[in-house]
């Protein structure tokens, strides 16, 4: 039935619509359907759309027909004219179809060796699909491909499609016999050996970690170019494959066939360099084009480097605008010297110029959002250093999931169209989950967050996060234009309310509290919590949330004991903070934010400077009637507003490739915050910033598909210190005072990798080196990592030079872990996921391990177990 409808339906679209033609050159009203049950319209309003409004004619109607056909959604098209309202000044073309069957079950049949949900992986066709002959033989040959990859090279492929009960697509396999290569054999190489021709090639023989050793017809034909690679880069440029011959054994019992292979190779005779020149160039010096040339003359002549490098000559060309030279090159040979000289000839020509840029596939960024990224406009002089940057600054804004440029000839000689295809990628996204820091009492809370990075297609970004738990109460808003009056100029406001209840707050006036050596008043102690249930140092068990004074205990010690510092006064002795003499109150904070910069585009880099202003107003409430906290600071804030001004400058120099997710170029950052001081309130300090990376590609070969073999080596030193307002007198009130929430952290996921989180950092310098190579590059990547911490608190004394230690650290002060994991660069998905095990150095310069919290046994005092650190959100300077 469905045959008889497609040929009535092909009969009807191959003759006039109608004997009458009153409907010839009236405007097309509006194209409608009749019989969509599974198609929507809004999927063929693509289509469509362009039709709507035009004079109706044989040849767009013939197009139009032509373009519903090739979506492959429909048995039979069966059009019809419509008078709209009975006029006939308009028309409207109306089609009967009959959609094609949906899938209801996938079967495969005749697949013994690859199982059926390998085969699912492959095939794009999904139930609820529908079914089209095109869609089929796309999956035939996906089927067909993963056969031939594991070395089935007979194997055949059909489908068929039975419509019964439910609609079942069923692929028939004949898999053939399974092709494994026993020997691969050369003969006649005299020069290479046959390892080193044998490691050339990406297929291998049969062997004890190669049991399949699976036969591939294609990559057979891959390795000869490869194979003749090898001899070309060491001066054979004679060489050839003469013969490929192919030998069989069947074995009955194994059920496959192995393989012998034999190369039969002449490698001619070795050469050596002899020299460039080059004819007919007026615009680029002899000496100019000559730097581009790395093979010395006398050196073994290396024919995939001077490919290489005679490539950079066209490029110094091409770069320059010059893309219609013709340039050719001639060889001469001195089989006397077994020499090889060259001389290139070229042909200049007027500089092509841009005749008009194009941009396709954006259906929600506007035009001139990409434009401006561009560095080039309609009559410029064609460059194509100037495109690369324009398609890096593409890249980096993470709207795009495909960027693919062409250059075809404008319409006169001379002129080049700049034509950007794009497929745009999801821009805006709402993300629930948890986030990790914040308050030491409570460090997890549930996040949402709503953000878009190209708010309504015009480039800006704007976003909401919300973050609750039962202490801290959060939203942000945030708005960012990238562009202001249309230069790289940027502006940004951000406006934020928070709600936090603390806890553990000494009281003034407190009892004295006794141990067995002292007497010591604990607010002229250090005061600290233990984070979780654990045995402390006097042997007690503590519960999480358990207060005691600690007289100056070693980083050692406070992650032994897990503790988390809250207050730092003078030493003493261990000592229980009656609970009833500790406090809590609530914190309010309503805080805005301005920020701008400018991007200066430079030869070594985007040259970033920029600056901020910020303020908040804060205020504290508790029943003043009960309690009465120690800090005079507290008290003075008891129901009444006060102010935190702040301003910072920073600069950045920029040369990475791309900002999310490097591969090569460096980056240094600093930046100064200026807190309360000059600008007044209650906190008075300065913060710096200073951050250096550098991305090396280490590798970049090109494997399977789209795979690479492709390793990243980063590093990262990023040092932050608290100072005191260096340009007051110590004298001053507002020369030093940095309360507990201004104070650094050691979050332990972004820095300090598995280490216990700590929020009372006078001074945090975190460096890493890292290994990282892409699984999916687009998607996932697994990395290896060594980082090293210094982290340094705020200790008794009040004076400043007690409070900063950076330079006077030894080995034993620092914290390492080692570990690797995977790491997602979905800017939508950015998480982290690593094994990791840490250590320090004893004060023998020994390494000392750190118990971890998985796979470790059950004795308290051994070093085994990993950490596992999982992070949630990203980090960019």
């Amino acid at each position: 039935m469905h045959r008889t409808r497609l040929i009535a339906g092909l009969m009807l679209a191959c003759t006039p619509l109608f004997a009458q033609e009153w409907y010839i050159e009236k405007p097309i009203r509006d194209i409608e359907f009749v019989g969509l049950e599974t198609v929507s319209k809004n999927e063929l309003s693509v289509t469509i759309e362009p039709f709507i409004g035009e004079p109706f004619s044989d040849a767009r109607f013939s197009e139009l027909q032509r373009q519903l056909w090739a979506l492959d959604l429909f048995e039979s098209i069966v059009p019809n004219a419509v008078r709209p309202d009975g006029s006939e000044d308009e028309v409207i073309i109306r089609f009967e179809v009959v959609e094609r069957p949906t899938v209801d079950r996938i079967e495969f049949e005749g697949n013994k060796s690859i199982g059926r949900n390998a085969l699912l992986d492959v095939v794009l066709l999904k139930r609820g699909d529908m079914v089209g002959r095109g869609k089929l033989r796309v999956d035939e040959e996906a089927i067909r491909a993963l056969y031939l990859e594991r070395g089935y090279p007979d194997v055949a492929v059909s489908s068929q499609l039975i419509e019964d009960d439910e609609n079942r697509v069923r692929f028939l396999i004949t898999e053939g016999g399974q092709v494994a290569i026993e020997r691969i054999e050369f003969i006649g190489n005299r020069f290479a050996t046959a390892s080193a021709l044998q490691n050339a090639m990406e297929l291998r023989e049969r062997s004890f970690f190669n049991r399949r050793a699976p036969y591939q017809v294609a990559t057979l034909e891959a390795d000869r170019q490869r194979i003749l690679a090898y001899y070309y880069e060491r001066g054979f440029v004679d060489a050839e494959i003469i013969d490929i011959e192919t030998t069989t054994r069947v074995d009955a019992e194994d059920e496959r066939t192995f393989l012998t292979l034999r190369i039969f190779l002449e490698e001619g005779r070795q050469y050596v360099f002899g020299g460039i020149e080059f004819d007919g160039n007026s615009i680029f010096s002899d000496e100019e084009l000559g730097e581009l040339i790395r093979l010395q003359p006398g050196e073994t002549l290396d024919l995939t480097l001077l490919d290489v490098d005679y490539q950079r000559v066209a490029d110094r060309y091409y770069e320059n605008g010059y893309i219609f030279n013709q340039i050719t090159r001639d060889e001469i040979r001195d089989d006397a010297a077994n020499s090889v000289r060259f001389v290139v000839n070229i042909v200049e020509r007027n500089r092509a110029h841009i005749e008009s840029i194009i941009i396709r596939g954006n259906e929600k960024t506007y035009d001139w959002v990409i434009l401006r990224e561009i560095p080039l406009e309609v009559g410029d002089v064609f460059s194509a250093t100037s495109i690369r940057e324009g398609l890096r600054n593409l890249a980096n804004l993470q709207y795009f999931s495909a960027i693919n440029p062409e250059t075809p000839q404008g319409s006169a000689e001379g002129l080049m169209d700049l034509i950007i295809n794009l497929e745009e990628g999801p821009t805006a996204n709402i993300s629930f989950g948890v986030a990790f820091g914040g308050n030491q009492e409570f460090p997890v809370s549930a996040q949402i967050q709503w953000q878009d990075q190209n708010f309504l297609g015009r480039g800006q970004t704007f976003g909401v996060q919300a973050t609750a738990s039962p202490i801290n109460q959060r939203i942000d808003f945030n708005f960012v234009e990238r562009w202001l009056f249309g230069r790289r100029w940027s502006g940004g406001l951000n406006f934020t309310l928070n709600r936090a209840t603390l806890r553990n707050i000494p009281q003034d006036s407190a009892p004295p509290v006794y141990n067995e050596s002292s007497t010591p008043d604990p607010y002229n102690e250090d005061v600290y919590v233990f984070s979780r249930t654990t045995v402390g140092p006097d042997g007690k068990t503590y519960r999480a949330g358990d207060v005691f004074v600690w007289g100056k205990p070693t980083a050692d010690q406070i992650d032994r004991y897990n503790l988390v510092n809250e207050y730092r006064h003078n030493g003493g002795n261990l000592a229980a903070i009656p609970r009833e003499h500790l406090m809590s109150y609530d914190a309010f904070t309503v805080g805005f934010g301005a920020s701008t910069g400018y991007t200066f585009f430079t030869p070594v880099g985007a040259l970033i400077p920029r600056t901020s202003l910020g303020t908040e107003m804060e205020l504290i409430t508790y029943d003043s009637q009960v309690f009465r906290p120690a800090n005079s600071a507290d008290r003075a804030n008891l129901d009444k507003w006060q102010f935190q001004n702040s301003w910072s400058v920073g600069v950045a120099l920029d040369n990475r490739d791309l900002r999310f997710n490097p591969s090569k170029g460096y980056l240094v950052d600093q930046g100064v915050a200026f807190n309360g001081g000059l600008f007044s309130g209650k906190r008075h300090y300065v913060r710096t910033d200073t951050t250096l990376e550098q991305y090396f590609t280490l590798l970049d070969v090109p494997r399977t598909g789209n795979w690479k073999w492709k390793l990243v080596l980063a590093m990262q030193s990023r040092l932050q210190i608290i100072w005191p307002n260096f340009y007051l007198s110590a004298s001053d009130e507002a020369y030093f005072q940095a309360t507990t929430s201004a104070r650094l952290r050691r979050d332990g996921f972004f820095n300090a990798r598995g280490w216990g989180f700590r929020s009372d950092g006078a001074s945090l310098w975190n460096n890493y080196i890292e290994l990282r190579m892409p699984l999916a590059e687009q998607v996932i990547w697994f990395d290896t990592f060594l980082e090293g911490t210094l982290f340094r608190t705020f200790e008794g004394s009040s004076t400043w030079s007690d409070r900063q230690r950076i330079l006077d650290a030894n080995m034993q002060d620092w914290t390492y872990t080692i570990g690797a994991g995977f790491r997602f660069v979905i800017p939508q998905f950015p998480i982290r996921l690593y094994l990791g095990k840490r250590f320090r150095f004893d004060q023998n310069g020994d390494i000392a391990w750190q118990r971890g919290n998985l796979f470790r046994g059950s004795d308290p005092s051994g070093t085994d177990g990993l950490d596992l650190i999982f992070t949630i959100g990203a980090e960019f300077f």
